[in-house]
């Protein structure tokens, strides 16, 4: 009925809403918590992963807000609710992978790169190659990422990793 739907495009509109207001505070509020649980760590990887994983957690916050909202209107059919709702899912999904993988690429970094890999030494790796390094884990974790993504999207990625495989031996 028309009333029904007027109140499923007014959910979504008032979680829309809420997302916006909400996302960026309820952020800076666990990730305050957090780096307060991090800074009594040993390691400084505890601090590191909050600094590369905020801007990706808010964006993720943002998009589960703009899902739910998107998930509450349930219009036509009910093969068209469930097509609706595993495209939404599917959407979700791959927003997951998405940001999970960029805060990765954040975290590689040339200070992370030659802390991790000095070993407690004082010795650092030179400045060129900690950056040559840096950069192609960059390009292998966002590789993989979308590789995945790729996936998940439906597609067969068994072709596509072959194929680069045998580019690589080439």
């Amino acid at each position: 009925s028309n009333l029904g739907l007027f109140l499923q495009l007014a959910v979504c509109a008032m979680t829309a809403g809420l997302t916006l207001l909400l996302y960026r505070p309820v952020t800076r509020i666990l990730f305050r918590l957090l780096r307060g649980l991090s800074s009594r760590a040993r390691s400084s990887l505890p601090q590191k992963l909050c600094e590369a994983f905020e801007r990706p957690a808010a964006t993720f916050l943002l998009l589960l807000g703009f899902y739910l909202a998107a998930v509450s209107i349930a219009w036509g059919g009910e093969s068209a609710i469930l097509s609706y709702h595993t495209f939404c899912r599917t959407l979700l999904r791959v927003s997951i992978i998405a940001c999970v993988t960029w805060g990765l690429v954040r975290l590689i970094s040339p200070d992370n790169l030659s802390l991790s890999l000095g070993g407690g030494r004082t010795e650092r790796m030179s400045k060129t190659f900690s950056i040559f390094f840096t950069r192609i884990l960059r390009i292998v974790a966002a590789a993989f990422g979308v590789v995945i993504i790729i996936g998940e999207l439906g597609y067969n990625v068994g072709g596509l990793i072959t194929g680069i495989g045998l580019g690589g031996l080439t």
